[in-house]
């Protein structure tokens, strides 16, 4: 479907963990205007399980788009919405659309049982193989879920039509089609042929019609019908392309696909850092190294990691410790005001936070331990430190942790370019820059995620004659965080201090 060319303005939206952004670009990746809109984490109250409502998702997008138009947006201009979204949550639909369930989230570790006899069913290279992918095996893969979810709940998955992520469930929303891509559905999909995998769907007794179709992300998945366009208040018929997931979308946001190696760091909730380079090559030797190994679109590969609580670490700090300031009112402090508190005590403190170790495993870790029973911890308190070295170990902490994954990367960039919301702050950045010693450099918007979904729709509409092009004309970074000697003497002492404490404690997570 011909996207039109009488206006060159995409909106993007990045459904999120804990909300919705909706953000306007136009061709020259210029951030026009955006907004947001949150959604609630459900914990049902057994321990590991974590969801989401569906309808409270649909609520957050048009809680977004709501607000992004209060900046007097001349909604006949927007050619085309493009989306990326959470991966690895998933609930069922029935024929008549409806949810069958809530949705399990990437968090959630119900179908931890399930992980663990899919390794012993298989080993790591026969995964490999299946899936052209390294992605070492947990609960949150679609497969174990589905396992779960036979086991569980039979009758559920017998009324079930689809098995859906977030992405698919707003486009079916905004087109009344459902569509998905090949990264989006990995653990399901090989990754290099673009085949169901239909030996895992028979192990897991489910039928592999429950995955919706397959298109590319560039592609429109249908255009805006006008139910949904008079619930975000925008013209019917505006087309609605596919998308990507949100790594994907937001290392194309971040790097682009140009013909080189090229480092990122995405920032949320989670993060992921990570390296892109042209060529597939499938190399085993990538099996077992705590990282993952995924094809990029067609023609380039991605060499990465992720750790659990990125944002998550400073948003509970914030949240759940901070708030008791002596130095704030007896009423809880608005977020916002939370975090600059926060960095304020920690740019006050020295490198190393006098000895102040904090391990950001709070909703246990992927890359490069993939350990789910890993714990939060603060070490090395002592009666002369306080909240401000505290605050700075957790910023720290959470820079370890993404060191443990760098370090196993097969090459290292000559710069890291870092997008999301943390990306925002210049300390957590020179943090991150001395204790990986690599330059890092930011995003002139902080939302990759939608600027890589902008970035397909504007190749889509033709604007571009090719993904790269696009990227060149609109991905703009600014600052470079340099790695400052005698900061990185105090963190190359400092990892090896974290190291040693997550393998002493690792005896205790599992016990």
């Amino acid at each position: 479907m011909p996207l039109s060319k009488r206006a060159r303005i995409i909106l993007s939206l990045d459904i999120g963990s804990s909300s919705c952004k909706a953000v306007l670009f136009n061709e020259f990746g210029e951030e026009l205007a955006s907004g947001r809109g949150d959604y609630p984490l459900h914990h049902t109250g057994v321990p590991g399980e974590v969801e989401q409502h569906p309808e409270e998702l649909w609520k957050g997008v048009r809680k977004a788009v709501s607000r992004l138009l209060r900046a007097n947006i001349n909604v006949s201009e927007i050619s085309a919405i493009s989306i990326c979204s959470q991966m690895s949550s998933y609930f069922l639909v029935d024929k008549e659309n409806r949810p069958l369930c809530n949705v399990i989230s990437w968090m959630d570790h119900r179908a931890l049982a399930e992980a663990e006899e899919m390794k012993s069913a298989y080993k790591p290279v026969d995964l490999f193989r299946l899936l052209g992918a390294e992605l070492p095996v947990g609960p949150s893969w679609p497969i174990p879920k589905l396992h779960w979810l036979n086991r569980n709940s039979p009758s559920v998955v017998a009324k079930a039509k689809y098995c859906v992520q977030p992405k698919e469930w707003i486009i079916w929303k905004l087109t009344s089609n459902w569509r998905t891509d090949r990264s989006s559905s990995r653990g399901m999909v090989n990754q290099i042929s673009g085949e169901l995998v239909t030996e895992l769907f028979e192990w897991a007794g489910i039928r592999q019609e429950l995955l919706p179709p397959i298109g590319e992300p560039f592609e429109a998945a249908g255009s805006l019908q006008p139910a949904a366009a008079e619930a975000l208040s925008l013209p019917a018929g505006i087309p609605v392309i596919l998308g990507w997931n949100d790594l994907n979308a937001a290392v194309l946001g971040a790097v682009g696909t140009g013909g080189e190696l090229r480092g990122f760091d995405i920032t949320g909730t989670s993060e992921h850092i990570g390296i892109i380079r042209p060529g597939i090559r499938p190399e085993e030797q990538v099996i077992g190294s705590g990282i993952n190994w995924v094809p990029f679109g067609h023609e380039h590969e991605l060499f990465y990691g992720v750790t659990s609580s990125g944002g998550l670490a400073l948003k509970w700090y914030v949240e759940q410790i901070d708030q008791f300031s002596p130095h704030q009112s007896a009423r809880k402090s608005k977020r916002a005001d939370g975090y600059h508190t926060v960095f304020g005590h920690a740019e006050r403190i020295n490198s190393g936070s006098d000895g102040v170790f904090f391990i950001p495993y709070l909703n246990g870790e992927r890359s490069p331990w993939w350990n789910p029973a890993a714990k939060g911890v603060f070490y090395g308190l002592r009666f002369t430190h306080d909240r401000r070295h505290m605050a700075r170990a957790v910023l720290e902490g959470v820079g370890y942790a993404l060191r443990a994954i760098a370090q196993r990367l097969p090459e290292a960039p000559e710069l890291i370019v870092s997008a999301g919301g943390s990306s925002r702050f210049p300390l957590w950045n020179q943090i991150k820059a001395d204790i990986l010693g690599i330059p890092i450099s930011c995003l002139e918007t902080s939302e990759a995620g939608c600027l890589g979904a902008a970035v397909l729709a504007a190749h889509a509409s033709g604007w571009y004659g090719s993904l790269e092009e696009a990227g060149q004309q609109m991905i703009r970074t600014v600052d470079v965080y340099e790695p400052r000697a005698h900061h990185q003497r105090v963190y190359d002492d400092g990892y090896q201090v974290f190291n040693g404490l997550y393998q002493s404690l690792l005896p205790i997570f599992l016990a």
